[in-house]
């Protein structure tokens, strides 16, 4: 994901990610299902552009993850998928290969059914 993609794609993350009560400082996870999969898609997103956060339990109970500044981690189930920052942007295609088809496709068809 070049540059570009990856900013616009993590701008559309912090303007469509229901926030509830979490405060600004702090990072955002939400989990929403899959339509194509049996797991749900977790984000845990950093909108901070200075601190990196620990987040627990993510992606599954007793784990912990790292979220640096002006960063989206993404997970289908308990399986790391990709990240999308302000600056740059992967998808773990090559761990999904049973998939119809790529997980980035998948993610972004099912956020925008759930949240736009």
């Amino acid at each position: 994901m070049d540059a570009t993609k990856a900013v616009n794609s993590f701008i559309e993350l912090c303007e469509f990610i229901p926030t509830k009560d979490t405060a600004l400082d702090e990072p955002i996870v939400t989990t929403f299902p899959s339509t194509i999969h049996e797991r749900d898609w977790t984000i845990v997103l950093n909108g901070d552009p200075t601190e990196e956060y620990a987040v627990e339990d993510v992606p599954a109970s007793g784990a912990t993850v790292t979220v640096r500044p002006t960063q989206a981690l993404i997970f289908l189930g308990e399986q790391h998928a990709g990240i999308i920052g302000a600056g740059a942007g992967k998808f773990h295609e090559d761990e999904f290969e049973s998939l119809e088809s790529s997980v980035k496709e998948a993610f972004f068809n099912d956020f925008e059914e759930v949240f736009m």
